[in-house]
């Protein structure tokens, strides 16, 4: 078996070979979005590098793996919007897929997910990452609030106006009370044992009220981000909103599922005010670290975010299975070509070596 394998990849590295001798010396365009671990201007001061030297990351090391086996050179370029693309209302594509449909480009390469609705419009190469969409969330809160919450929740009613007032006009009435004792038979005393008696039933009522008020909201906290384990716990709540990015893949997704669940997810983010969708992966990431939101987003962010924040975790299990290609133009003999290079890279182990750089060990802390 392991004889036939070997004699299948020098099949496939020659068949390679063959086919690419066109490719040898030329100079792909490259379109990418900076976007870490995936592609990102170098950390280390880069005032006098130029061309691709100045770019750093997974898909930067990708390219290079490719290109040293089809022998040609690139020229990576970010995309002037940054996106990867989607369809506007005027049936045209913005982002890398616009300028790919627009032959401003050869290759575009970045996270960018396989789609049926962007198949339509260009060509996608074999995936060189499989993933899901996951659920990004603060990590669970295993006890309630401590002493010092507790002695604080005392005095939380006196923060409220109506439970100040009723407070002074209890203590004033209790001070004249105080003073009229000897005269405890008197209209006078007993007209301001009434009203004593009235503010204090009212002080006591609204102290009572805020006060469980208080620990309501503070326990229903603290129990509902340990109850918070699956996406049917997200859903079937109220208190967590959820989204993911504006006019991506996982926004697509749940917006044409035909699945009853995920489908009921898409109604409620669309319906849902203030707007759970967010512009960039870094903006979801903030609202999670804020609290009250879970974001909806690609397992391999997912799993890089949690390797270097410790706070956040993932939630449950994947909700779908796809994988992240490189987009050439329909018709093209690069989808061809590219896709055996990568699956050269899968077979010698590049691919999880690549990964295991820039997900774990380049600056993970948890």
């Amino acid at each position: 078996m392991a004889l036939i394998y070997k004699i299948f990849l020098w099949i496939s590295l020659a068949a390679i070979g063959v086919q690419c001798q066109s490719l040898k010396e030329k100079k792909l365009v490259v379109l990418t979005v900076l976007e870490k671990p995936y592609t990102s201007l170098r950390e280390v001061p880069y005032t006098n590098l130029t061309g691709n030297d100045r770019y750093e990351g997974y898909i930067v090391d990708l390219l290079d793996s490719i290109s040293n086996i089809l022998g040609f050179k690139y020229e990576l370029v970010v995309d002037p919007a940054n996106t990867y693309g989607s369809r506007q209302p005027n049936g045209k594509w913005n982002g890398m897929v616009g300028d790919i449909i627009e032959r401003r480009a050869d290759v575009a390469a970045a996270a960018m997910t396989i789609n049926a609705e962007r198949e339509a419009v260009v060509d996608f190469t074999v995936p060189f990452m499989n993933l899901g969409i996951g659920i990004l969330y603060q990590k669970a809160k295993v006890s309630g609030p401590g002493v010092a919450e507790d002695f604080m929740g005392l005095l939380h009613p006196f923060t409220h106006y109506p439970v100040d007032t009723f407070f002074i006009l209890t203590l004033l009435f209790g001070i004249i009370l105080l003073a009229l004792r000897r005269k405890y038979k008197t209209i006078v005393f007993r007209t301001f044992l009434g009203f004593w008696l009235l503010f204090l039933f009212i002080y006591a009522s609204l102290f009572i009220a805020q006060l469980t008020d208080y620990y309501i909201k503070n326990n229903e906290i603290y129990y509902m981000v340990s109850e918070f384990r699956s996406v049917e716990d997200l859903v079937d709540q109220n208190f967590v909103a959820y989204g993911c990015i504006a006019g991506g893949a996982t926004m697509s997704f749940f917006r044409n599922s035909n699945i009853s669940l995920y489908s009921k997810m898409w109604s409620q983010m669309a319906s849902r005010t203030p707007s759970p969708f967010v512009a960039s992966s870094d903006q979801g990431i903030e609202r999670v670290r804020e609290g009250g939101y879970a974001f909806l987003a690609e397992s391999t962010l997912i799993e890089y975010v949690t390797a270097r924040v410790c706070e956040l975790q993932q939630v449950g299990g994947l909700l779908d299975s796809k994988g992240f290609g490189l987009a050439v133009q329909q018709g093209s003999a690069l989808r061809e070509v590219l896709s055996k290079a990568i699956l050269s890279l899968q077979e010698q182990g590049i691919l999880i070596e690549l990964k295991k750089k820039w997900w774990y060990e380049r600056g993970s802390k948890c």
